[in-house]
């Protein structure tokens, strides 16, 4: 050991605060990433990661603590302290480059959760006469085709948690789909039109993710 110079000690202590910038940036990219597991519900393996890496970050702010106070005293191996705050800059740079990658497969997640969801709850309505039904190849022989074989481009997509009620014209209304009476109301203003409110949607959509409307 020997007394390192005023040059020698400032050149290390740059350093180190450097790579202490960069921990708390990644600290602060880690909180982010904790966040979205809480609001998108993330599964166990991903939470895992995050939680290793946090811990990671964490001893590092230990090493830290211990570079800064070996630093302060008056005689330190200038050489050693460089290679052990140098050796710290690398591992911290790796830890930067998985920390990207994580971050990546959460925006991945999230977006596949995102279209999970909205096909979740994404349920399909079709309002429209005998004929048109018929035309349309919803009903055939006076009968509503089954769900499997009911082609989606003809109905208008809705979410299920926005969708609580329809208006319509028609003269005599008919729900084809197989959906239970109690789950809404139906109900006129007079003059032909009509108004169907989603009372229960669970219940509602339960039989089927289809609503077929005759109108006539």
């Amino acid at each position: 050991n020997f007394i390192i110079s005023p040059v020698g000690r400032d050149d290390v202590l740059k350093n180190l605060e450097r790579y202490e910038l960069v921990l708390r940036h990644q600290q602060e990219r880690i909180r982010q990433l904790e966040d979205s597991l809480r609001s998108d519900s993330m599964n166990v393996d991903f939470s895992n990661m995050v939680a290793h890496m946090k811990a990671q970050l964490a001893q590092k702010d230990i090493q830290i603590a211990s570079l800064r106070e070996e630093l302060s005293k008056k005689n330190v191996d200038i050489e050693r302290l460089r290679s052990q705050v140098a050796s710290q800059q690398t591992t911290i740079a790796q830890q930067e480059s998985e920390i990207t990658r994580l971050d990546s497969r959460a925006k991945a997640y999230g977006k596949a959760l995102e279209a999970n969801d909205k096909m979740i709850n994404t349920c399909y309505v079709l309002i429209g006469s005998k004929k048109d039904l018929e035309r349309k190849g919803v009903v055939k022989k006076k009968k509503l085709l089954s769900d499997g074989a009911l082609d989606k481009s003809k109905f208008a997509k809705v979410d299920i948690r926005k969708f609580t009620e329809i208006t319509f014209e028609a003269k005599r209304p008919r729900i084809l789909t197989n959906i239970p009476p109690s789950s809404y109301k139906l109900t006129t203003s007079g003059d032909n039109v009509y108004t169907l409110k989603v009372e229960d949607p669970t219940a509602f959509w339960s039989i089927s993710n289809y609503l077929v409307i005759q109108t006539n």
